[in-house]
């Protein structure tokens, strides 16, 4: 039996705990409501620090919701979590999202580069 400690969430019906709380995020994942995703992965994360797919679910929610250098974050704790080989098929999907987020950060960069450029022209 496990001993984590069970809350109720804000969404009614629901049981909230490390064992309980991601797969509320992912049936929010499967609606696209993102700030909800972000809070219950949270919420996971402060029961279960080393849960990898809450960090990978945080990293995807704050990337949709454009908080891209915490999705950075939230996802490299992620694969660092996944190393051993039961996090194996993890794996693929959190490099996945962490190359969408750099690649997200590398665009965010260079429009700025692009738009002191104008400027400059001007």
């Amino acid at each position: 039996m496990n001993s984590t400690k069970r809350v109720r969430s804000q969404t009614p019906g629901r049981l909230t705990g490390a064992d309980s709380v991601v797969p509320d995020a992912d049936l929010i994942f499967c609606f696209c409501r993102w700030g909800e995703v972000e809070r219950d992965a949270s919420e996971a994360m402060s029961l279960c620090g080393t849960s990898v797919k809450a960090h990978y679910l945080l990293g995807k929610a704050l990337l949709e919701n454009g908080k891209l250098k915490e999705a950075r974050e939230s996802l490299l704790k992620s694969l660092s979590l996944s190393s051993s080989p039961e996090f194996r098929s993890y794996r693929l999907s959190i490099e996945e999202m962490l190359y969408m987020t750099r690649r997200k950060l590398w665009e965010a960069d260079e429009a700025v580069v692009q738009a002191n450029d104008d400027n400059t022209h001007m």
